[in-house]
């Protein structure tokens, strides 16, 4: 089964977190209007990335996957 992604958000900050959850300092960006992010010179290993929507809009996106930045695929979290 598959499960379905929320709408792209645009103007979103988007925070990125170590593999234990914390936030690592200065690694925040901002979604463009078609929801994508990217952040710039990320060593390898695994990252997870935590969504802030903005105030207007109600909705929570939990569930977020880690990630492998030297594979660039999700981490299957069992």
């Amino acid at each position: 089964s598959s499960t379905a992604l929320p709408a792209p958000v645009a103007n979103a900050s988007i925070q990125l977190l170590d593999s234990n959850g914390a936030a690592l300092e200065g690694r925040t960006t901002t979604t463009t209007s078609t929801g994508e992010f990217r952040f710039d010179d990320v060593r390898p290993g695994n990252y997870r990335v935590k969504g802030i929507v903005p105030r207007a809009l109600v909705g929570s996106y939990s569930g977020l996957p880690e990630y492998n930045t030297t594979t660039g695929r999700a981490i299957e979290n069992n």
